[in-house]
């Protein structure tokens, strides 16, 4: 069911989005949200730090945040990742 407490609005226009985020990405985005590296995050998930960078950058994009911090706020305020 569509929630739209999960919605954010594009800055870029006057529609609402659901970020489409993959499974993959939302692993990235916890684990940042935990205060790792991109060299922690990789070693963690068994990939370079170059890869998580690139994910890092997808994930920047997709929630139109200005760099990870703001991702990570952006996310917890969508409930998309939380800090337990």
């Amino acid at each position: 069911m569509y929630q739209e407490r999960n919605e954010i609005t594009c800055p870029a226009a006057s529609t609402s989005i659901r970020p489409a985020l993959t499974v993959r990405e939302l692993q990235v985005l916890q684990n940042l949200a935990e205060g790792r590296t991109d060299r922690q995050i990789g070693a963690l998930l068994a990939r370079s730090h170059k890869t998580i960078g690139h994910h890092v950058e997808s994930i920047i994009e997709k929630l139109y945040a200005n760099n990870r911090a703001h991702a990570v706020a952006i996310a917890m305020h969508l409930s998309l990742i939380a800090l337990d």
